[in-house]
């Protein structure tokens, strides 16, 4: 019994020899959290810092096959206090060579910006951000993009380039999926934010194309702080708003114009000079019909006027809107032929 027993034993022992062994679970990080904190970059007089490390961190999660989500700091709020309890793993904040948060660590300057933040004992993550900004400097893999991001350039003030922004790739294929013109689609974003990612309004507009999170909800988007779910948000309702005039427009010109209103004032807004214009007897094809009818609507005896719904409307804001966005488009074709 007992030479049985040992046999087996020593079967079993044999058999495990040439069974190999359970691979160790990969402990690779498969995801991180970051918040950017850099209200100094808030000005839209200054460069596009706040969007420029957006895009590093998109890139750095995408190289190293990790999942991340990204958020900005409001201005005047702080987030190392979450850094250190862990709701996030990688802070973002303006360069300075003397800046110290206890229980944390810093990685090597991001283009003399910026230092991206973890926790002191993340020592994998801090190794793999250094390794990572480290290979994209030797390599100039963004030297191309820095520029347009942190060198900030009035479309007034420029000759030709042949780039507008940072984010002239995505423009271009929400424009044309609505078959707008790219550079007035562009014209219009740098009149909405300025290419700020974190362009808010005082009535809570969001993002590159400002639009307003109920409205950015009702096409099915939540994330207007990501450059290309806004351009894409905006571009669905700028092809919306097309198909609304297209009929009624006199030309592309012209509806153009008419979106821009309506994208700027509302529908009902532009709709309530429409009737106004078509009671004077005319049939507005074209934008400065609207225009023609815009004194009257800021009386008040059109608050007796059945088909004016919405009251008193003060267009001048809108009628300047429109006039912005075609010089601004006109100086773009200037930059981009």
């Amino acid at each position: 019994m007992i030479a049985l027993a040992l046999t087996l034993i020593a079967g079993v022992f044999a058999m495990s020899r040439f069974i190999p062994d359970a691979p160790e679970e990969d402990q690779r990080r498969k995801s991180f959290c970051a918040a950017i904190e850099m209200s100094a970059y808030r000005d839209t007089s200054k460069a596009l810092g706040i969007g420029y490390n957006y895009m590093m961190l998109r890139e750095f999660a995408k190289d190293m096959e990790m999942a991340d989500t990204i958020e900005l700091c409001p201005a005047g709020q702080s987030r190392s206090d979450s850094l250190l309890t862990g709701a996030i793993d990688i802070l973002v904040l303006p360069y300075s060579d003397s800046i110290h948060i206890e229980g944390t660590a810093a990685s090597s300057p991001v283009d003399s910006i910026s230092m991206w933040v973890v926790r002191a004992g993340d020592r994998d993550l801090l190794a793999d951000i250094d390794s990572w900004l480290e290979e994209c400097r030797a390599s100039g893999r963004f030297n191309s993009v820095k520029d347009r991001y942190l060198r900030h350039s009035s479309p007034y003030r420029c000759g030709r380039r042949g780039w507008i922004s940072p984010y002239d790739s995505l423009i271009k294929v929400h424009a044309d999926s609505i078959g707008w013109d790219w550079r007035m689609m562009a014209a219009l974003i740098y009149k909405e934010s300025r290419f700020h990612i974190e362009a808010i309004s005082a009535r809570g507009a969001t993002g590159l194309m400002q639009l307003m999170p109920a409205t950015a909800r009702r096409m099915g988007f939540e994330e207007l702080v990501d450059p290309e779910k806004s351009i894409q948000a905006g571009a669905r309702l700028l092809g919306r708003l097309s198909n609304r005039y297209r009929d009624m427009a006199a030309d592309r010109d012209e509806l153009e114009k008419f979106v821009l209103a309506a994208y700027n004032a509302g529908t009902g807004r532009l709709r309530d000079c429409i009737h106004l214009a078509r009671q004077k007897g005319m049939e507005p094809r074209y934008w400065d019909d609207i225009l023609a009818v815009l004194p009257e609507m800021r009386d008040s005896t059109i608050l007796d006027n059945e088909d004016v719904q919405l009251g008193i409307f003060k267009g001048e804001e809108t009628a300047s809107y429109v006039n912005t966005i075609i010089n601004i488009y006109d100086c773009f074709k200037n930059i981009c032929p």
